[in-house]
C-alpha cells in the first residue's frame, strides 16, 4: 500500500519509516499497546520520532536522506 509506514528490523531493534510525523505517532502508539500485554515496551531513551533527514542510528549503522536517496552505513566503532 503506497501510504503504509514500512518496518525495518535488525536484531532486537525496528525503525519504522512513516510519510509523515502524525503517521509516526499514532504507529507508535499502536506498537506500544501491541507490546505491553506482551510484557515488552520501548527504551524511552533511544525511543523518538525523526524527520529522515537528521537521520538516525544505532550500534550497527547509521541512515540518512539525501535529496531522493537514502543511504545506511556502518557505524563507526570507537578507538
Amino acid at each position: 500500500m503506497p501510504d503504509s509506514p514500512v518496518p525495518i528490523r535488525y536484531a532486537d531493534d525496528f525503525v519504522v519509516l512513516c510519510h509523515g510525523e502524525d503517521q509516526a505517532h499514532l504507529v507508535r502508539t499502536r506498537l506500544d499497546e501491541w507490546l505491553r500485554p506482551r510484557g515488552l515496551h520501548f527504551n524511552e531513551a533511544k525511543t523518538r520520532v525523526v524527520h529522515l533527514h537528521e537521520g538516525f542510528g544505532s550500534w550497527a549503522s547509521q541512515c540518512a536522506a539525501s535529496g531522493r536517496s537514502c543511504s545506511s552505513n556502518p557505524a563507526r566503532q570507537p578507538s
